[in-house]
């Protein structure tokens, strides 16, 4: 799906099938196969977008939740005053 946003929204790699199925979703909590044939635009309507995003949003939280709290990142202009 990633490469696709590269290429213009074309699938240039082989084809492949995604299939989300998440009971506690907010878009779609039915079975979704998105496919993606090579050479070929994705054919995604809203809806499927949204629910993408909203899975790679949990991901991250996910993701998110596996660093300790203990480590921590310092941006490079942190000490010329940009913090938030």
């Amino acid at each position: 799906m990633r490469n696709t946003m590269h290429n213009a929204g074309f699938q240039t790699q082989e084809n492949q099938s995604i299939e989300i199925f998440d009971i506690y979703s907010i878009i779609n909590k039915d079975r979704i196969v998105i496919k993606l044939s090579k050479d070929s635009s994705n054919d995604l309507n809203f809806q499927d977008q949204l629910l993408l995003q909203e899975q790679i949003i949990k991901l991250i939280f996910k993701i998110n939740l596996l660093i300790p709290i203990n480590d921590f990142i310092k941006h490079r202009f942190s000490d010329l005053g940009f913090t938030m």
